[in-house]
């Protein structure tokens, strides 16, 4: 299994900017790789459990606008959203447009801390929430010529712990070989991470998986007093 590790913090320059972001450090994949966590300007969820197409499509329309193609990928982002710090699985893309034909299906198996909450486009198996771990099990369906599917993982902790599995169970209407693929803000809109395709492609026998544990967070407010910071700096520079 390959390893993630998902902390929280505010460095100097982002501080500038008038953003808080939180970094997630990817290891071994590309020899150990940072995504840093983006605000898209708008509910990444909303209320849920369900994560609807008009809300995924803001998404993707986020990061296609920098450059980031998402049509036959599986695209992994770190959100500050509005269920606090997230970490999102975007199965393929979606414009919002039902399509008619080439479909594609994937299994996702993942495990979190029980005070995480799901966001699903599709019906998985969410345990209840507990002490201990929450689970979500079931299989992705989609029509890969217009829509797509996403999962997600809100309100992280420090100190949670996540497992993400994918595996073959269908037609894939996905991109093989690097079927799947890590994003960073930058500050100004996202980047995409070159990664090695033996490293994000599934393995010889259908899967790929990873896990992950989170670090820090910001504390609430954290972003309201970055934006001050940034204004202050303005003023004295003025």
């Amino acid at each position: 299994m390959r390893h993630i590790q998902l902390i929280s913090a505010a460095a100097a320059g982002v501080l500038a900017s008038g953003a808080l972001a939180g970094i997630i450090h990817v290891s071994p994949i590309g020899g150990g790789i940072d995504m840093a966590s983006g605000d898209i300007g708008a509910p990444v969820f909303g209320q849920g459990p369900g994560w609807t197409h008009a809300s995924m499509t803001q998404l993707h329309a986020s990061l296609n606008a920098s450059g980031v193609a998402t049509d036959g990928k599986v695209t992994f982002a770190a959100l500050d959203s509005d269920h606090g710090l997230a970490m999102v699985a975007l199965v393929d893309r979606d414009n919002g447009v039902p399509g008619v034909d080439i479909p594609g299906s994937v299994h996702m198996d993942g495990v979190s801390d029980g005070t995480s909450v799901s966001f699903s486009s599709d019906p998985l198996f969410i345990s209840p929430p507990s002490t201990t771990t929450r689970i979500a099990i079931g299989e992705f369906a989609w029509n890969s010529n217009g829509s797509g599917s996403g999962f997600g993982w809100g309100n992280l902790h420090q100190g949670t712990t996540m497992t993400w599995r994918f595996q073959k169970s269908g037609p894939l209407g996905l991109d093989e070989p690097s079927t799947f693929q890590f994003v960073t803000w930058n500050g100004q809109g996202w980047s995409l991470i070159p990664v090695d395709p033996a490293q994000a492609s599934f393995s010889n026998s259908g899967e790929f998986g990873f896990s992950s544990n989170v670090g820090l967070v910001p504390a609430p407010g954290a972003a309201v007093f970055a934006m001050a910071a940034a204004g202050l700096l303005r003023r004295r520079r003025a």
